[in-house]
């Protein structure tokens, strides 16, 4: 599976824009309130996509997310722990086909099936 980019809704959506400004004005909000709600709506987008890749506990898949926002550690910690603990980064696309050949040939000796 591969996640091109972050989905981030459209930011010029009057409902979007609405729902950002009460979570901002909430009692007790944190200032910038507003920017991690809009940035939890992208992720909740990932982690869905993520979760339709592995369908039960004896199921795996190489997901591949294709930004280098996803480095960023305040991105790191809106995904999955069991995604975070198993990611790792390749430095192009030669790094990463490697990556996943490896993958792929440690889940075939195992005895794993997708």
């Amino acid at each position: 599976m591969v996640v091109i980019g972050i989905p981030y809704p459209n930011a010029q959506s009057v409902e979007l824009q609405e729902r950002i400004k009460y979570v901002h004005n909430l009692t007790g909000a944190p200032k910038d309130a507003g920017k991690t709600f809009y940035a939890n709506l992208a992720f909740k987008a990932v982690n869905q996509s993520i979760g339709r890749a592995i369908r039960h506990s004896q199921d795996w898949s190489a997901i591949i997310l294709l930004d280098s926002r996803y480095g960023l550690k305040e991105n790191m910690n809106r995904l999955p722990n069991w995604i975070k603990a198993s990611m790792k980064s390749s430095q192009g696309f030669g790094s990463l086909i490697k990556d996943l050949a490896q993958f792929y040939h440690q889940r075939k000796r195992a005895g794993l099936s997708s």
